[in-house]
């Protein structure tokens, strides 16, 4: 919000980014710093992990596809929410050889990027993650591309989320 009503005072919109959004700040707080709200990214970033389970499930073998049935919900929760029996579910499954195991941790990974202390810190990890992504999806295939278009979205959008930091 404006301070104290002052016109030139910075506003800051925390916002998802879609376009429409960010165009709307941008009539209408011309002078509105976007803030890229964390919420938003992690979903986007689930959505992402759900297509690789999805895609996986499709073209696995009669393994691959017993190991992801119905496991939809275990790769949007966080290891501490998971149930006894989530967490039991989760550790019998091979996910060092899963294309979804590998993006389940590459979604783990940005979250903590959000544990950073300052902006400095925050920018290095969103960056490393950037990179690691896009060199784990070459080397794993097109199963990982929904993650490859994550880092994409973090690299343009990477102002705006560090934003975050600049509170």
């Amino acid at each position: 919000s404006a301070h104290n009503g002052h016109p030139k005072a910075i506003t800051q919109a925390a916002i998802d980014m879609s376009k429409a959004y960010q165009k709307g700040v941008k009539e209408n707080l011309p002078h509105a710093e976007i803030v890229f709200d964390k919420f938003h990214v992690v979903a986007q970033v689930n959505g992402a992990v759900d297509e690789v389970r999805r895609a996986e499930t499709r073209q696995g073998d009669a393994s691959v596809q017993a190991q992801l049935k119905k496991s939809r919900w275990l790769f949007c929760k966080n290891p501490e929410n998971l149930s006894e029996k989530e967490q039991a579910r989760l550790e019998e499954m091979d996910l060092k050889h899963l294309a979804t195991g590998l993006a389940y941790q590459m979604r783990l990974t940005l979250q903590e990027a959000y544990a950073s202390r300052n902006v400095d810190k925050a920018r290095y990890r969103f960056e490393s993650w950037v990179n690691w992504v896009r060199a784990r999806v070459e080397k794993f295939g097109a199963l990982l591309e929904p993650m490859r278009k994550m880092a994409d979205m973090i690299e343009r959008h990477l102002e705006g989320i560090l934003t975050w930091w600049k509170q």
